[in-house]
């Protein structure tokens, strides 16, 4: 079974985006589904759904309805440093409501806000019920089940807009190298974003230009890469470390 999911998922790449903003419908929605048929990720801080700037309930509705995948950042988007256990049980809580009141599965993963965390928060949010989406390592997710970097539940994600800035052409390089070796060495890389933005050069670090997020995903699908949502490559990783 392993071997026969391995030629018909991989290589593979797995995107999404932090905070919910309206460019998750208006700009990435239509480059990736639209377009070219291929899926994200929206991590979600439900307390800004509906407010100047962000994704309303009716388009993450008509994403989903698409295939588009939704997964946890925080209610409010406060970072869980500066909350005690009971506000963060309240902040996981307060989106797992959101999401059954507007007919969305409840998340599988918290895509840590600010991207902070320690290790009583990665209990909570363990004890919640979910995967805590860690951002530190910038290492592809190997498909040997021996190898797996899934540690208690943990999956790694490889690069965003800080750190691999695509808006200049050493980032973009930088991409290729990733899925290039992802590619060869049969790993799953793990690329985080925020706002997909025409004209975007580089001095907002939240921000990534339109055409070479376009480029990305013509690279990518160049190479001959699947695209996942975080749910599907988290489903496939589980089965294949189940193996």
């Amino acid at each position: 079974m392993a071997n026969t999911l391995a030629k018909t998922i991989y290589p593979a790449i797995c995107i999404s985006f932090d905070d919910a903003f309206a460019s998750d419908r208006l700009v990435a929605y239509e480059k990736m589904f639209v377009e070219r048929g291929i899926k994200g990720t929206s991590n979600i801080s439900t307390a800004k759904i509906g407010t100047d700037g962000y994704l309303t309930w009716a388009q993450i509705q008509e994403m989903y309805a698409n295939g588009w995948d939704f997964q946890g950042h925080g209610h409010t988007h406060t970072s869980f440093t500066s909350l005690t256990d009971e506000q963060i049980e309240t902040e996981l809580q307060a989106i797992d409501d959101a999401c059954v009141a507007h007919g969305i599965p409840i998340p599988i993963a918290c895509s840590f806000p600010s991207s902070v965390y320690n290790e009583g928060i990665r209990t909570v949010v363990k004890n919640h019920g979910l995967l805590a989406i860690n951002l530190t390592n910038m290492q592809g997710v190997e498909l040997n089940r021996h190898n797996l970097d899934f540690r208690e539940g943990w999956l790694h994600r490889t690069g965003w807009t800080g750190i691999l800035d695509l808006n200049t052409d050493i980032g973009f390089v930088n991409f290729k190298k990733i899925v290039g070796k992802a590619v060869n060495r049969r790993e799953m890389p793990f690329f985080v974003f925020h706002k997909i933005v025409d004209g975007a050069d580089g001095s907002d670090p939240m921000e990534t230009n339109t055409d070479q997020f376009a480029a990305l995903l013509d690279y990518g699908i160049d190479q001959g890469a699947q695209f996942l949502t975080f749910t599907e490559a988290y489903n496939y990783l589980k089965a294949y470390r189940e193996y």
